[in-house]
């Protein structure tokens, strides 16, 4: 006959690791007297409606299952029972009808604990709820947790230790001394100092208050909270605060923030926050201060001094910050290019895209740079955009062109677009733009026997064709040693490649001072020139660090 009732003797219990499927976990044989008890707590609705019977409804439901093992070393059960309780493990345990593959069995079991791996050693909740009546918050009691932990795998966050001692009351003042202690906080990687605090409910309204030194031998990060439960929807606002902060340890926040790896930070911090919570709806105004710090990366050869900000943020989904966010620097060098004066205007749109309005700074003595309108993805950034120059330094340019074989006298202005992408090769590419020299005129000096005076003197030839082998001469002469009067570099794409069309008229400014009327030498596939005089690698690791500081010194 069909089986219509279950015996207990059918009954399985099996355990696993936290975070173990069902059908993987273990079956437990070393058990006996296994009893599982479902209850439910009861809250008291009676009212004059009952007409003198009192009335019930049920609350909380609590699972207790019960069992007796032999102390037998060896089992794998017994030994996963005995080494959870000693050093507080997670343990899935599940109490069913029958065989866990059999279809129809049922049973209570441990939440599967993948991602989150939690758990607490001792909980214990007291109270009472009180009779209806005016009172919005008819709780009283306390909230304990002892010796709790939890591990966020996806968050990169681990906490141990955890301690709590919250009051629930109606009075000011509370029946037990409330506490919040926290003994590790890692995430990252990077362990930081532990907090502290108190956490009460009075009136329906948690009360947080907690300090956390962050950096050693500085003003700590505060919190103070105010949360409204009893008005149907969570209200109230959070404060944080971290002020007066100066980093004298220039190593200190390289520490504590795995983004901030191989940078030597120093300077006056201030943070604060004011969150205000709307039901589900967390409305930010949270501000960051800088006041002239410092950042320098040795492997990079980048250093800035006189770091000034006030950024705000304004939002946290999607995160953002509103316009016109300002990041300053007096003086840096990328590399040995001396910058000051450096100003960047931007925006953060989301996590995926930053708004650049400007970036500018003055180059050497004189020279100008300014980048402005591009958006780029701070996960895999592309940079696309134009950069406009005024009064650069046409001796650095040339330098930088001939790999040191060329020397002037001049300044440049123009517009050169650029695309600087890390996942392509090569990493820096440009675009159809220009470079003139200035009203004013200058000089150029070519090293004989270099790359740049085999391109003169065959462009000499091209030009003027067979001509006296004297005059020749003094042509040659001329553009080694050379005041021009005109001076433009074009650059224009042709086939998949961009060339450079240099276009000159002066004199020679020694011996015979030949007198050049229009010199045009064309540069095949300049970019590629360029590229390589700009990046030392397209794959080394300071490659767009390098592009960024030689691309006209910024």
């Amino acid at each position: 006959m069909p089986q219509t009732f279950l015996l207990g003797m059918n009954a399985k219990i099996y355990q696993g690791p936290a975070g173990t499927a069902l059908g993987s976990l273990t079956e437990m044989d070393n058990v006996k007297d296994v009893s599982r008890t479902l209850e439910a707590g009861e809250a008291d609705v009676t009212t004059r409606a009952n007409q003198g019977w009192r009335a019930t409804a049920p609350t909380l439901r609590e699972c207790t299952a019960e069992f007796e093992m032999l102390w037998k070393p060896g089992d794998a059960g017994f030994d996963a029972i005995k080494n959870a309780f000693l050093t507080s493990t997670p343990l899935r345990l599940a109490v069913l009808t029958g065989e866990s593959a059999t279809s129809g069995t049922e049973g209570p079991r441990t939440a599967n604990a993948s991602p989150t791996d939690a758990a607490i050693q001792t909980l214990i909740l007291r109270g009472e709820l009180s009779q209806p009546g005016d009172d919005n918050w008819p709780f009283t009691g306390s909230f304990t947790v002892t010796n709790a932990r939890a591990k966020l795998p996806a968050q990169k966050l681990e906490v141990a230790g955890v301690n709590l001692v919250i009051p629930i009351t109606r009075a000011a003042s509370p029946r037990v001394e409330p506490l919040l202690g926290i003994d590790k906080v890692v995430w990252d990687g990077v362990q930081y100092n532990s907090p502290t605090g108190q956490v009460s409910v009075v009136d329906g309204v948690i009360q947080l208050e907690s300090n956390w030194p962050l950096f050693d031998n500085q003003p700590p990060l505060t919190l103070d909270a105010a949360i409204d439960l009893s008005q149907g929807s969570p209200q109230g606002t959070i404060a944080a605060r971290m002020q007066n902060v100066h980093i004298s340890d220039d190593q200190a926040i390289a520490r504590q923030l795995r983004m901030a790896e191989g940078w030597r930070i120093t300077g006056g911090f201030d943070f604060t926050a004011d969150l205000t919570l709307s039901g589900t709806t967390l409305t930010p105004d949270a501000r960051l201060i800088l006041r002239d710090a410092a950042a320098n990366n040795l492997k990079k050869d980048v250093a800035f001094t006189g770091i000034d900000a006030n950024l705000k943020l304004d939002s946290l989904a999607p995160l953002s910050t509103p316009p016109d966010q300002r990041l300053s620097a007096k003086a840096g060098h990328i590399g040995k290019l001396e910058i000051s004066n450096v100003v960047t205007i931007f925006r953060v749109e989301s996590p995926q895209s930053i708004a650049l309005d400007l970036a500018a700074g003055t180059i050497g003595k004189q020279g100008r740079i300014w980048v402005h309108a591009c958006r780029f993805n701070p996960d895999r950034p592309v940079l696309q955009t134009q950069a406009f120059i005024e009064d650069k330094e046409i001796g650095e340019w040339l330098e930088l062109l001939s790999d040191q074989k060329v020397k002037g006298e001049g300044a440049l202005y123009g517009r050169l677009p650029l695309r600087v992408d890390s996942q392509r090769d090569p990493a820096l590419t440009f675009g159809k733009g220009f470079l003139y020299a200035k009203p004013g005129g200058g000089y150029i000096e070519i090293k004989h026997g270099s790359e740049a005076s085999e391109y003169v003197i065959k462009s000499i030839d091209d030009v003027f064709g067979a001509i006296d082998q004297k005059v020749r001469g003094y042509l040659i002469e001329a553009v080694h040693d050379y005041g021009f009067e005109r001076l433009q570099f074009d650059f224009y794409p042709q086939n998949n490649k961009l060339n450079c069309l240099v276009t000159t008229s002066g004199k020679g400014r020694t011996g015979a001072k030949a007198p050049i009327g229009k010199l045009e030498v064309n540069i095949d596939d300049f970019g590629s020139l360029l590229s390589k005089r700009i990046l030392r690698s397209a794959n080394a690791p300071g490659a767009l660090d390098d592009a960024l500081q030689r691309i006209f010194g910024n």
